[in-house]
């Protein structure tokens, strides 16, 4: 997902993953240094919801494991 000009936030399901655990893997803009990326992972399953703040013109991108 890329973000244009200004702040926003959003919020997306995960129903589209087939039935199981994943491990995500979210890549992201570090809003305190846009020159820096943050990695973060959690266990989700498709009844999961992420919730997102976006700096302007950043972005993420997910990768999901199947468990």
């Amino acid at each position: 997902m890329l973000n244009g000009e200004g702040v926003r936030s959003g919020t997306f399901s995960l129903d589209f993953l087939p039935k199981g655990k994943y491990k995500m893997e979210l890549i992201q803009d570090n809003p305190d240094d846009a020159k820096k990326i943050i990695i973060k992972t959690s266990l989700v399953t498709p009844k999961s919801i992420i919730k997102q703040n976006f700096i302007s013109g950043s972005g993420l991108v997910a990768r999901f494991i199947r468990q």
